[in-house]
């Protein structure tokens, strides 16, 4: 078994890296399909978790629950809901779950939410973070989705308030600490082959 955790600043070729490494390893990829997991087993609509997801501060949430749900969640037990909403804490319960289930099952790549945090000092897991200068960044995002650099500096640095915020509220540990990952690689300076070659080669070094 072998489990491959990424945690990713937006603007690192995170989709090219993790589409390469996939197909290069034929693992399964947990990305959205994560989060549809996490859903199911609240029975919630999966815009419903989407709401505690990487990109929304605590006082965005009850408005996009009431607004996906109506204001209320599907009928489930009392423990999983409160008015408004499925609780911070429940969420919280069921991620954790749900990645140490993928864990536990069969090799994987799970990409954000903290997984990596999540399975801690679990035997054949690499926690991989993708990394690069804010410059660097704005720069790939104005050429891959068109917009102009400003606005795509300040994407790329509310993206990382939002994910730093995320890990704080959900693990209480600093998303950019780099003791929380085994492997740290710098996009500005490895190009997706060469990053999925070293992830590769260490894997083969870890007997992973």
């Amino acid at each position: 078994m072998a489990i491959i955790t990424i945690s990713r600043q937006l603007g690192t070729s995170e989709v090219e890296f993790t589409d390469k490494l996939t197909y290069t390893l034929g693992y399964p990829l947990y990305d959205d399909r994560l989060i549809q997991q996490v859903a199911a087993e609240l029975e919630v609509h999966t815009g419903v978790v989407r709401a505690y997801d990487e990109r929304l501060e605590p006082t965005a949430i009850q408005s996009v629950l009431a607004r996906i749900t109506g204001g209320s969640v599907r009928r489930q037990p009392s423990t999983r809901r409160e008015e408004g909403g499925v609780r911070p804490e429940i969420v919280r319960t069921a991620l954790r779950s749900v990645v140490r289930e993928i864990a536990r099952r069969d090799d994987a790549i799970i990409v954000g939410r903290g997984a990596g945090i999540i399975l801690g000092d679990m035997r054949g897991v690499l926690k991989l973070r993708l990394v690069a200068p804010v410059e660097h960044r704005a720069r790939y995002q104005a050429r891959t989705i068109g917009m102009n650099l400003g606005e795509a500096e300040a994407e790329v640095q509310r993206t990382d308030s939002e994910r730093r915020s995320y890990i704080r509220r959900m693990f209480n540990v600093d998303w950019d600490d780099p003791t929380l990952y085994d492997i740290v690689i710098n996009s500005a300076r490895t190009d997706s082959d060469t990053a999925v070659r070293i992830v590769v080669k260490i894997m083969e070094e870890k007997q992973l």
